[in-house]
Formats: structure tokens, sequence, C-alpha cells
């Protein structure tokens, strides 16, 4: 099921962008949508199946830059707000200061994976918390490169940029479907972060507990 739900993640932002793409030609274009469809033989179908895990990877590649460099995971409070609990030292046992959105999140990657052990019953819904929202996250880019694939495809149709209702019509969609899916993205990113923030805390305040009051120590070596 786990893999399932994996390939899914991979499977739908190419279905989302194909459904819009052809839903927003048969709104604007319909003759030209039955055109293209004419055009495509079985051969061609299959080269276009077998393109759209291509096309998703790029999508994904596209999140993924994104990600990495807005890096919206910010787990540095968290850090701060556990001082009392946890520190953070180099290998010289020096302490350290996580002010880095990306040192924090190695931190508590390690620290997670140190304890995967008392981790492994909610491992599962961590992965599915992080498919759920990378997932509508690549999903997100598919719906915007939806709108100009879909453009360059009437402008090929030869009738240019000559808007109609339809397309108005086509327009307002496509910016509700992309309000839509970024609402969700950022709803399921900050539930992702507090779930990880809140199980980081809790581990850490019981092996705090446990070492009867002993700072717990995290290594985090200088880049």
């Amino acid at each position: 099921m786990k893999e399932f739900e994996r390939y899914l993640r991979y499977v739908i932002p190419g279905l989302v962008f194909i459904i819009l793409l052809i839903l927003f030609l048969a709104l604007s274009n319909y003759d030209l949508l039955i055109s293209k469809f004419n055009e495509v033989s079985f051969s061609k179908l299959i080269v276009i199946l077998f393109s759209s895990g291509g096309i998703v990877y790029i999508f994904s590649t596209i999140y993924w830059t994104y990600f990495r460099l807005r890096f919206p995971l910010d787990h540095t409070k968290i850090i701060d707000d556990l001082d009392q609990w946890v520190t953070i030292v180099d290998t010289k046992g020096i302490d350290k200061k996580i002010s880095n959105k990306q040192d924090a999140w190695s931190v508590l990657n390690t620290f997670w994976y140190w304890k995967q052990e008392k981790l492994q019953a909610i491992d599962s819904k961590v992965d599915r918390m992080s498919d759920i929202t990378h997932g509508l996250g690549t999903t997100f880019i598919a719906m915007f490169i939806s709108l100009p694939a879909w453009a360059l495809i009437r402008y090929d149709g030869g009738d240019g940029f000559d808007f109609i209702l339809y397309d108005l019509i086509s327009l307002f969609i496509w910016v509700v479907l992309l309000l839509v899916i970024r609402y969700n993205y950022l709803s399921s990113l900050k539930n992702y972060k507090s779930f990880i923030d809140i199980t980081f805390a809790n581990i850490v305040k019981r092996e705090f507990d446990k070492s009867d009051q002993k700072k717990v120590e995290i290594v985090y070596p200088e880049n």
C-alpha cells in the first residue's frame, strides 16, 4: 500500500497536467482538440505514455529546486525553545548555535534516525505526510505550467491570442485551482512541520527525564 501511495505521488501531477490541458482546449477550441486527437496514432500514444514519466520528473525537479532555494520548513525555533533540554555541539564538543533552516532540518533528521527504534510506530505516518506534501507541491508546478502549455497549443492552432469567453473561463478555472492547490500545499506543509516539531520535543523531554535531567547532546559537525 505504501509503494502504491508513493507511485500515485509521481503519477497524479502528470494526470492533472494532461486533464487540465484537455479541459482548457475543450473549452477554448474544441475543433483544435479533436484535430490533435486525430493526429495521435497508437505508436504516438505509447510514446506519450512513456514520456509522461519524464514530464513529471521535470515538474518534480522544478518543485525541489524551489523547495531547496526557499526551504519553507523552519525548525530553528523548536531547537531554540528546547535549549534547556538539548544541546548541539560540534565534533570538538563546543556548543553550536543553529540559526540556519537547512542545519535545523539536518539536526532533526539525524535525531529522528538516531531514535528510529522508538519512532517506528509513526514512521509510516511521517512518510505519508511527506508524500502528500511534496505530491501537492509537484502538482502545483504541473498546474502552473498547464496554462502556458495550453496557450502554446492554442497559438499553434492558428487562432493567435484573440481571447474568447471560454478562454477567460479557462483562465478563471486555472486561477481558482491554483489557489486551492496552493492553500492545500501550505496547510499540509504546516501540519507536517508541526508533527515533526511536536514529536521531536516529546522525545527530547523523555530522554532528558530519563538521564536525570542531563541535557540531550546532539553532535553536528561543521560543514
